[in-house]
């Protein structure tokens, strides 16, 4: 006997033991020997002894061999695992084995082919009715989700008896419970009970219920009430209180007042003393409440007993109560501050010493920090989920749609066959490739900046065979498997496609990406060849930094799977030694960025236009030719083109009648409607601000308790958005996307950069790397101890900085400055040094050219106290490192890591110009010359910035505010016309006692001088 224990085949397990069980009964111990599998032929085997495989060999001819299983014709698109059954009944028949099976479907679902080498049985009850229709046995499936889902555990025991429920044929076709089985709304596929997707069953499925007609709603919950009985009241007390309003008034009125009680009673043993079971209990609440609507939470008969029995078992689990809030549990007697911080994808919260508070150290880079006297933290995914969603509605020829970590999504149907789509935001992006880009060709240059204005929605892979089919009723591909791409296409061909299924789907309008679309969507906010970093090409056919992403012609015949296959034998240089290579099936390489599969390798893809030529300079949404009978270009690269083919920028164009096996195509639906997307990476306030019209929570909640001796750990979802609320702060992280004016973003183990580029003279490029400083709070001034303290320091008062922002990661150097205004004014000439000799009125004139360049850049200064909070990256000494020793005027050398100051900026001094400093008194080290130096040659702070103390002061937007007692908000020294402004960090040629992070002294706005500089901000 055989078992296939295929997971699509969970549903009829039982039935198999059943059978198996009635021929022990039937046959000696001897004459029955048992193979489990998921498949025919080498995936069988029987444990001989504990811990012993023994595989399947074929047996003695007249040997009745019994299979129980479905022969692989409940696997949509199986046809390889059909044909992998015919192979192995006939290796059988030859052998002069009697085989027979019995499949828990309609006979006639088994392929004949199949039915040659097997004697097939049905084990469905008669009549064997089937539903053959593909649109129709979707929309069943369908309806028997809806049925069963007010149950929270789906035993295939109960899901038989809802199937039953159903009227017509599909009530007797037993196959449809596999089909529910391989759902994707069914996401664990336990043999003992499967599970829903909660949020799906939540918010689509028990709506539709609603729908159902009464009595067969009433004769549902019954059957699944009668289930329960035998084995879990618990859960059915979960599955009624999670019901809608009107179906909950079909359950009877004692099961509802029971499940009331039966939480009540768990909420008062959880409160009392060492109550045993608290875990088991905290278990039950978090699983619980993750599936319940709002509308139980609102219900005076439950919502109150929910939320007691939350507040006593205080789960770490998910929770849906909307009013949770830490500031109802017991607060502590003291504030506690923790480091919120992202390492991957997870938050690490960090507590911070009261005594000696330093925020720049810790693993992962520092987002923000966060008070709380109760430990208790409230963490809501995508709390602005309904506002994103709102700005993305469902398109009209969406089948389904959602959001993940990718963005949203949404799909199309025809007949049976689902193609995902996923929406492309507006942006822009440096199309072409660099000089140095290994494998290019001159036609990818000169790089040059693409806006593109609107966002679209994208196929997510190729066009599939299976969605050619489904719209022309034909395949014209050489490798045929509908989950392949389809290729053998021409640009026509795909035209009069895309005019076919427009005409399926009411208001599709499919077309073609053009050029420009199409390497905006690959890259996904890369720059690199490859949208998982550049590669290197060892070989005409190996580049193993392909390997994970793209089918090319040194993998693509990997462990090839279809007997038509292209002779790669002679290929030379490739990276695996294979014989026979073609297209594969999509999705099975990485993604990029935004969710895009097969972007690169397995099918070159046709776009809407011509080739167009490039030139230096911005352009707007530029499309190609598109005369008659232009070539039109290809993109991505295919499953035989060699490694240097295979990067975002590679360029190719054939005629419009053009077919061969290795062109497909994916296509493009334009989108009105651009879906929300954070600008700014993260921002705090204090509790009772709360959020503004239209930003409500939506959606589930995470609780956290903190511990206060170690960081703990929460892995972040796909939410484009997190708030994070403790009894004091209230905190909100947003997913940053490329700003409009850089050219790269990436995270390093100091937190989010980003940079812009300036073309100077000579088609120079200056490149300028800014600093994302998160939004926080600060103790501001210096305290009276502290060496070489003014007295304007002072008083030391709160700050907060209530929003993030981007900030030079250097002071502005003489190479920026004269690419952006073409001149010099520097005493101490050299590119890599700090622009000096520059007044805060120069600064200005400089910040209006430089926004003139860079679209979306948008400069400024930082005012004096943005300028502080970023220069103490979290700390509260007296410099971003520690307290100093001032030794002498000139003299500290704690200084010495970080800042050129008047003792040491004379060290080695590398320039013919120089100050002459023989005079100055009290030297950390006695050199003769002195002047500005290379920025960035000094240690960094906490936040990735140098030079914040030392080498030139900096200007700040406005003058000096006098300092009070108090918390407050973004303070801004007064601005009007002719006010001194302040300078920070001192300079090269200043005392130790300059060098810190408190010091503040302020100047007229037309001095210049050669030790003043500045370091611009933007909040963009």
């Amino acid at each position: 006997m055989v078992l296939d224990r295929s997971d699509r085949l969970i549903p009829y397990w039982d039935d198999q033991v059943a059978v198996l069980n009635q021929l022990r009964r039937l046959v000696p111990a001897r004459g029955l020997e048992v193979f489990i599998g998921i498949g025919p032929g080498p995936d069988l085997w029987q444990m001989a002894r504990p811990g012993e495989r023994r595989p399947f060999e074929i047996p003695d001819s007249g040997t009745r061999v019994l299979v129980l299983g479905d022969l692989g014709c409940l696997q949509p698109g199986g046809d390889g695992l059909h044909a992998a059954w015919g192979r192995w009944g006939e290796s059988l028949r030859e052998a002069g084995c009697h085989s027979v099976a019995l499949v828990p479907c309609a006979t006639e679902l088994v392929p004949s082919a199949i039915r040659r080498a097997f004697t097939v049985c049905s084990g469905q009850k008669l009549p064997q009715a089937v539903v053959r229709d593909p649109d129709e046995r979707q929309r069943v499936v369908e309806r028997l989700l809806t049925l069963v889902a007010p149950a929270i555990r789906l035993e295939p025991g109960l899901l038989r008896i809802i199937r039953t429920l159903l009227s017509g044929p599909s009530a007797a076709d037993a196959s449809l419970e596999s089909a529910l089985w391989q759902h994707p709304a069914v996401v664990s596929k336990h043999p003992v009970a499967a599970t829903l997707d909660a949020d799906h069953a939540k918010d689509v499925l028990l709506p539709l219920f609603e729908h159902e007609p009464e009595d067969l709603r009433r004769v549902v919950l019954e059957t699944i009430r009668s289930w329960r009985q035998a084995c879990d009241l618990l859960v059915w007390l979960q599955e009624v209180a999670r019901l809608p309003q009107s179906s909950r008034g079909l359950v009877p009125s004692v099961d509802q007042e029971d499940a009331r009680l039966a939480l009540h009673n768990l909420a008062t043993q959880a409160a009392a003393p060492a109550a045993a079971g608290i875990a088991a209990l905290k278990d039950y609440v978090g699983r619980a409440v993750s599936r319940l609507p709002g509308t139980a939470w609102a219900d005076p008969s439950t919502g109150p007993v929910y939320r007691l029995l939350q507040k006593r078992c205080f789960p770490n689990g998910k929770l849906s109560s909307p009013g949770f809030d830490p500031a109802e549990h017991d607060r502590g007697p003291t504030a506690l501050t923790f480091d919120i911080r992202q390492y991957g994808v997870e938050l690490t919260f960090t507590p911070i010493s009261p005594v000696a508070p330093n925020h720049s150290g810790g693993v992962g880079s520092l987002l923000g920090s966060l008070r709380t006297t109760n430990r208790i933290l409230r963490v809501d995914d995508n709390w602005q989920k309904a506002r994103a969603e709102g700005e993305v509605t469902r398109p009209i020829w969406a089948d389904d749609f959602g959001q993940d970590q990718y963005g949203p999504w949404a799909t199309i149907r025809v007949k049976s066959i689902v193609q995902r789509l996923r929406w492309i935001p507006a942006g822009r992006f440096r199309m072409g490739s660099p000089d140095s880009e290994e494998g290019r060709w001159d036609n990818e240059g000169p790089v040059h900046e693409v806006v593109i204005s609107q966002g679209y929605w994208l196929f997510d892979t190729p066009c599939t065979q299976g969605l050619w089919e489904a719209v022309m009723s034909a395949n014209p591909s050489r490798f045929k498997d509908p989950r392949r791409p389809v290729e053998n296409v021409s640009w026509v061909d795909v035209g009069a496609f895309l005019k076919r299924a427009n005409e399926k789907v009411a208001g599709l309008e499919l077309t073609l990406p053009t050029e420009a679309q199409w390497e905006y969507a690959c890259r996904a906010g890369t720059t690199t060849s490859t949208y998982t970093g550049d590669v290197m090409v060892v070989g005409r056919f190996n580049a193993p930094g392909l390997d994970a992403i793209a089918w090319y012609g040194g993998n693509s015949g990997r462990e090839y799977d279809l007997e038509e296959g292209e002779d790669s034998s002679e290929w030379p240089n490739k990276q695996y030694l294979d014989a026979r290579a073609g297209t594969r099936v999509v999705g099975s390489k990485l993604a990029n960025g935004w969710g895009l599969y097969d972007m690169l390798g397995n099918v070159l893809e046709w776009c809407c236009d011509g080739q167009r030529p490039y030139v230096f300079g911005s352009v707007v949404d530029p499309v190609g030719s598109t005369e008659v009978d232009t070539d039109r270009v290809v993109r991505g690269s295919g499953w035989r083109n060699i490694a240097w083919c295979v990067r975002a920028a590679f360029r190719w164009a054939h005629a419009q009648d053009f077919r061969d096996d290795m062109h497909g195509f994916r296509c493009l639906i334009s989108g009105e409607i651009e879906p929300a997307r954070a600008q700014t990476a993260v921002s705090v306030r204090d509790r009772g601000a709360e959020p503004g019209p239209g930003m409500e929570m939506s959606g589930g909640a995470v609780a956290i308790m903190l511990s206060e001796a170690r960081s703990d750990r929460f892995a972040l979802s796909s939410a484009l958005n997190v708030r994070i609320r403790s009894d004091l702060d209230d905190l909100i992280l947003e997913r940053s996307i490329q700003p409009r004016w850089a050219t790269a973003i990436g995270r390093d183990r100091l937190g989010l950069w980003a940079e812009f580029e300036v073309r100077g003279n000579e088609h120079s490029v200056v490149t300028q790397r800014l600093r994302w400083i998160p939004a926080g709070r600060f103790r501001m001034g210096s305290p009276d101890s502290e060496e070489g303290r003014w007295d304007d320091e002072g008083p030391v008062h709160e700050v907060v900085i209530s929003q993030g922002y981007w900030l030079f990661d250097t002071p502005c150097t003489q190479g920026l400055w004269e690419a952006v205004m073409s001149a010099n004014p520097s005493r101490f000439k050299d590119p890599r040094r700090p622009v000096e000799n520059v007044s805060w009125v120069d600064v200005g004139a400089f910040l209006k050219r430089a926004n003139e360049k860079v679209a979306g850049l948008e400069l400024t200064l930082p005012t004096e106290a943005q300028w502080e909070y970023a220069c103490r990256a979290g700390t509260t000494t007296s410099t971003y490192t520690g307290d100093i020793e001032i030794v002498g005027e000139n003299n500290a050398p704690g200084l010495d890591a970080i800042a050129w100051y008047g003792g040491n900026s004379g060290r080695e001094y590398d320039l013919e110009e120089g100050e002459e400093m023989l005079s100055w008194t009290e030297k950390q080290y006695l050199d003769a010359r002195a002047g500005t130096r290379v920025v960035g040659s000094k240690l960094a702070n906490g936040w990735g910035l140098y030079d914040m103390l030392g080498n030139v002061w900096e200007w700040c937007r406005d003058g000096q505010r006098v300092y009070t007692g108090g918390s407050v908000a973004d303070p801004i020294g007064p601005g009007e016309a002719g006010t001194d402004r302040v300078i920070r960090g001192g300079g090269w040629d200043g005392p130790a006692r300059y060098a810190r992070a408190a010091y503040r002294t302020a100047y007229a706005p037309s001095i210049r001088d050669g030790y003043l500089g500045f370091r611009c901000f933007s909040g963009q």
